[in-house]
């Protein structure tokens, strides 16, 4: 994989949890850093692709799971 690569993946992650997370019920980036239990600058970075090595994995799916999850 190159470096070109590995930023279109961040991208589309980042995409993926912007976009799960509003069909999810709207949810503000705040909520769903309240359900996985990190910031909102977490989640921001994450959608913006900046920080989505750190979410793969066990972060992956806490984000998706809280995007899931209903009140």
């Amino acid at each position: 994989m190159t470096g070109e690569d590995d930023v279109t993946s961040l991208r589309e992650f980042g995409h993926r949890v912007r976009v799960q997370r509003v069909i999810s019920g709207d949810l503000t980036q705040e909520q769903l850093a309240a359900r996985a239990g990190v910031t909102r600058n977490v989640v921001s970075a994450v959608e913006r692709g900046e920080q989505a090595r750190i979410w793969s994995g066990l972060g992956a799916w806490q984000l998706r799971s809280a995007c899931r999850s209903r009140y």
